[in-house]
């Protein structure tokens, strides 16, 4: 891959905009860093980022991101053209965006606004990964857009069966983050949690743990005994976040 990532360096002047987006994307899928070759992306994407599309505007934040590097100049172009055009996004170049903004913990609010406009337009379309990934970008930005989080909540009660336990335990944990107390969608969460508790990884049942209790779902007791059940099996996996999380959890539910 070295040797692919000098070469692309090199001529990376000769690059389509799709060529660009595509390099970037398929190193990240790899998770291969080359900084030169990154930096040259950047550099030759600025000048032609209105000439990009919503996949590849996605695409590339979303790569540069995967790899932990917030590139300013780069992030705040994607932002500029991306508010500007949003209304022609698909879903998984919302999410994509809100994803990349999220991981770097990078707050814009005219994008946040504009990605959650065009995600309640086009919530019908959102499939569940689209849901529970938009909804975690918000809420690890700390950004309550209660319309767009009512929005999603509603929209994954109809899909509550399809949720896997990473979506299930985020999408609580983005409740709880945001203080989103929407009874209807964390009341349908705790069948299907109890369901899949079996595959629920440490992160996960810590994050619904720590979502119940924060919340104050007093009526999860069935979920909660499951959860501890798991735990007890898992424990000699857990980091000291994952026990003192669901120690709290239990202590706040008494």
């Amino acid at each position: 891959m070295q040797a692919i990532a000098s070469a692309a360096s090199a001529i990376i002047g000769n690059f389509s905009i799709q060529n660009l987006s595509n390099m970037a994307w398929s190193f990240a899928v790899i998770d291969f860093l080359d900084a030169h070759l990154m930096n040259a992306i950047s550099a030759s994407s600025i000048p032609r980022i209105g000439d990009f599309n919503g996949q590849g505007l996605a695409n590339t934040a979303w790569a540069f991101s995967r790899l932990w590097l917030a590139d300013t100049p780069l992030f705040d172009a994607i932002s500029a053209k991306s508010s500007a055009t949003m209304s022609d996004f698909q879903p998984q170049n919302l999410t994509n965006i809100a994803w990349a903004w999220a991981t770097l913990e990078v707050v814009d609010m005219p994008l946040m606004h504009a990605l959650a406009s065009a995600s309640i337009t086009n919530i019908d379309s959102f499939g569940v990964q689209n849901l529970s990934n938009t909804f975690w970008a918000f809420a690890r930005l700390r950004v309550t857009h209660i319309p767009l989080m009512h929005s999603i909540a509603a929209a994954a009660r109809t899909h509550m069966n399809a949720l896997d336990p990473q979506s299930l335990a985020n999408m609580a944990w983005a409740c709880a983050r945001c203080c989103l107390n929407d009874r209807p969608f964390l009341h349908s969460v705790s069948p299907q949690a109890l369901k899949t508790i079996p595959q629920f990884a440490d992160q996960n049942l810590t994050n619904m743990a720590w979502a119940l209790a924060s919340l104050g779902i007093a009526d999860s007791r069935p979920l909660m005994d499951a959860i501890a059940a798991a735990s007890m099996q898992n424990i000699s996996s857990f980091d000291s976040q994952h026990i003192g999380n669901p120690v709290w959890a239990f202590a706040t539910l008494l």
